[in-house]
């Protein structure tokens, strides 16, 4: 195990951005992909104020990363404070346990060149969740890389309550790459469940939430005909 006293770096940040526009809304293309960065209003100003380390030392068996950024918002002549991330992240030897809202794309999409994925959005503000899992493409089997895998599971709580109240999420996935570095070429396989399950909906009440649920839920049983599915 690597013992070595290397120093981190930590980040800190200070940034703002804003629109003025004529229209009802601010342009579409500035909007889009930024996980809710940018309003949507046609007038606004956002002051950013973030701390963050990311994950430095590859040769480390543990190393962690964190974030926290916070978002001063004035739009429509209404001031407002949010956390926009804030995220503990920890690996040990090629295993991640995370907590908290962190921006994360999914997906084996281009990011530069798409407008993100179908099941989880990039226009939006994330939502706290825990994941464990291998968040990075490992080799596997060949030291040369050949076969690379990653994977995992997070169970997420949605913050938004607009129709349903305190609804959950479950989202595990796990992918294949095959070529490693030394190939021009790659191939890569993916699988992704995702689930929006419990809460409270109008007109029917709190919807299940115990432990055999959530079993339910992370089996997608073939005889799920009533929530949760």
């Amino acid at each position: 195990m690597n013992v070595s006293a290397q120093k981190d770096t930590i980040l800190y940040e200070i940034g703002t951005h804003g629109f003025l526009s004529t229209g009802e809304h601010s342009p579409f293309w500035f909007q889009n992909n930024q996980f809710g960065d940018v309003s949507h209003k046609a007038n606004s100003a956002v002051l950013e104020l973030n701390v963050s380390k990311g994950m430095q030392h590859t040769e480390r068996t543990f190393d962690y990363s964190f974030a926290l950024t916070g978002h001063a918002h004035e739009q429509e002549n209404k001031a407002e404070f949010e956390l926009h991330e804030y995220f503990l992240n920890t690996r040990l030897w090629i295993f991640n346990l995370c907590a908290g809202s962190r921006l994360q794309s999914y997906g084996n999409q281009d990011e530069t060149l798409s407008g993100g994925g179908l099941l989880i959005s990039n226009n939006s503000s994330p939502i706290p969740k825990i994941f464990a899992g291998i968040e990075e493409f490992t080799p596997v089997f060949f030291k040369s890389g050949i076969v690379e895998i990653k994977g995992g599971m997070s169970h997420g709580w949605f913050t938004d309550n607009v129709y349903v109240q305190n609804l959950l999420l479950h989202h595990k996935y796990a992918y294949l790459r095959f070529g490693g570095k030394k190939f021009p070429v790659n191939f890569q396989y993916g699988l992704d469940h995702v689930a929006q399950w419990g809460g409270f909906l109008p007109g029917y009440g709190q919807q299940p939430v115990g432990i055999k649920d959530f079993v339910n839920v992370i089996s997608v049983p073939d005889n799920c005909t009533h929530s949760p599915c």
